[in-house]
């Protein structure tokens, strides 16, 4: 029985191994709708055109979460090759497999449902990007059409940029180009001539600052992974744009304001006095230009700056008005399993560190902020404000010197997965400025959170350890067995003598036969684990002998004391042998069969 000790104690040690110890940007969602028309051939652009599409997609392809689909288009739209990182290698030959197919047939262009195919991919919780790439006109719908879809488009979508790239002059449509210069959020992109670089985009547009804060930096959001070199021309003649380090990393950028060296604060001022509007404040721009101008074009380079020169009552909280934030940790809960009690979903705090600068401090300043469920998702939480409960669509009021902490607790009927809320502002005194922004009821920040219903864990660790229990009953009864417990591949073993003595047993199936004068058992958990023990019982085996299994095609008397096997103590098959008890001589003929 050592063995099916040790085996047990396997199954222990497996056991204890398998069973477990139990901020950011928004997802971006690229939407590439791409001419394969044969004009893209002809023109010669068709190659520059597919190797700027994987160049990009390289490039974007590292950012988490982020969801990629190709729609070939010509005289009607093609399913989507969609993909994300995990897919993409798998995809990308079928993909330009297809695109080369698509290409050899010779059709019209349908740029009005490229587009309202590429709109329909979209989805409001992501971050989307779409970008066409066409070196011609619409002669399926006609231009009419493509002008009125960019128009309702812009008047309805939500986190969408479109990117309208000309690959030839004669795609660069004014109809179209009227549009998009009307649309904040459309941008044409012209790329002629076979150079198509990197399209990156910047947000926002706008920065507002004050001449009694000359070290404030600016941070704008650049949309493209990894480093870039850029600089920054202004024109401007009181002041000056420099990017901090020369240039873009982490998809962000940070700009300081200074004014030109050769002006006093002096002479600032006097000619502020003369140039700003009623309102106090003066306005110019600069152009943030990439170093490598054929590797990278910025879709919105300029960027408008309104320099105030007096200071503004200003309140900054926590989260980035110009991405969506991502509240980590998120909260999860389980139910009760036998003695294992509950676990009700902890609350998601938010800190919102409000942040009243010193004359908002001065004039008793205050704002007051809605939180909402957003993306169509339902209240199915309790809302805290600084621990106190709040009703559904009630406003929270910051005020300088108190804290500001939003609490979301989910319960047991609360939908699992991404949560998506809006923080709205609703209500402001004696402010100007919103983070960085002018103070507006329309100002709102997207938050991103995460609740899950998970397995109670006294649940979880016994369905891990009946798994791990399951897989090694399977490698025990379909392998180990068979090597630590063999069975007989003999048939029968036949003894004749001492006397009149004969037996015969059928040993095959049988892992060891015993062969004793006393009457012996096997319990059904040895048989179920370790196989079956043959026991023959007679006044003639007198001490006890033991047969196991030899290799396919013998057996093996196990040395012991009182008996001799002669000649061997192997056994092969259809041969006898003489089994001679040592002490009192008596023989029994052994035959194998």
């Amino acid at each position: 029985m050592k063995k099916a000790h040790a085996f047990i104690l396997l199954i222990l040690l497996i056991m204890a191994v398998a069973a477990p110890v139990a901020q950011g940007q928004r997802q971006r969602n690229y939407i590439y709708l791409f001419d394969c028309t044969q004009s893209m051939q002809t023109l010669g652009i068709w190659e520059p055109a597919k190797s700027a599409l994987q160049r990009t997609v390289d490039v974007q392809l590292p950012q988490a979460e982020a969801q990629f689909a190709v729609v070939p288009f010509q005289d009607v739209a093609y399913p989507a090759f969609a993909f994300d990182a995990s897919t993409y290698a798998g995809q990308r030959e079928p993909m330009l497999k297809a695109l080369d197919g698509y290409i050899a047939r010779r059709t019209n262009t349908n740029i009005a449902d490229a587009l309202r195919a590429g709109f329909d991919l979209c989805r409001p919780e992501t971050d989307n990007r779409v970008y066409l790439l066409t070196d011609g006109d619409d002669n399926v719908k006609k231009t009419p059409a493509v002008v009125e879809l960019i128009r309702k488009w812009c008047a309805s979508h939500t986190n969408t940029r479109l990117f309208y790239v000309t690959l030839d002059a004669a795609a660069d449509n004014p109809e179209i180009r009227a549009a998009i210069d009307a649309c904040d959020d459309a941008f044409m992109v012209n790329c002629h001539g076979g150079v198509i670089p990197q399209i990156a985009d910047i947000t926002p547009s706008e920065i507002y600052a004050n001449t009694l804060e000359p070290d404030a930096t600016h941070r704008i959001a650049f949309s493209e992974p990894g480093r870039y070199a850029l600089q920054a021309r202004c024109a401007d003649p009181f002041f000056d744009a420099e990017i901090e380090g020369g240039c873009a990393d982490g998809q962000q950028l940070r700009v300081r304001l200074r004014m030109r060296r050769e002006m006093s604060v002096d002479s600032l001022n006097a000619a502020l006095d003369a140039a700003t509007d009623a309102d106090g404040n003066y306005t110019f721009a600069f152009d943030i230009v990439p170093a490598d101008a054929k590797g990278l074009t910025i879709a919105n380079p300029t960027v408008d700056v309104v320099m105030s020169n007096w200071r503004p009552r200003s309140l900054a909280i926590a989260p980035d008005i110009t991405d969506e934030t991502v509240v980590k940790p998120g909260s999860f809960s389980y139910p009760a399993f036998l003695f294992s009690a509950a676990h009700p979903a902890d609350a998601i705090e938010i800190d919102l560190a409000p942040a009243f600068n010193e004359a908002a401090v001065e004039a008793g300043s205050a704002a007051a902020f809605t939180l909402e469920a957003a993306n169509g998702q339902s209240a199915d939480y309790t809302l805290l404000y600084n621990g106190t409960p709040v009703a559904g669509g009630e406003s929270v009021t910051m005020e300088p010197g108190k804290p500001a902490v939003l609490s979301i607790v989910f319960g047991d009927e609360s939908a699992t997965g991404k949560r998506y809320f809006t923080l709205r502002c609703t209500d402001i005194h004696l402010l100007e400025r919103l983070n960085g922004t002018p103070a507006s009821l329309s100002a709102a920040w997207a938050l991103r959170t995460h609740y899950e219903r998970r397995w109670n864990p006294l649940a979880k660790g016994l369905a891990w350890a009946g798994a791990a229990l399951l897989a090694a009953l399977a490698l025990w009864f379909v392998l180990l067995r068979r090597m630590f417990f063999p069975t007989f591949a003999v048939s029968a073993l036949e003894f004749a003598g001492p006397g009149s003595y004969y037996a015969r047993k059928r040993v095959k199936s049988f892992r060891k036969v015993c062969l004793s004068s006393k009457r012996q058992t096997q319990s059904a958990l040895s048989r179920i684990f370790t196989g079956k023990i043959l026991f023959v019982r007679a006044e003639v085996w007198q001490p006890e002998l033991t047969i196991v299994p030899g290799n396919k095609k013998t057996a093996r008397a196990v040395a012991q004391k009182g008996w001799d096997i002669v000649p061997s103590r192997t056994l092969k098959r259809h041969e006898t042998y003489d089994v001679v008890n040592s002490a009192t001589g008596a023989t029994s003929k052994l035959t194998v069969e």
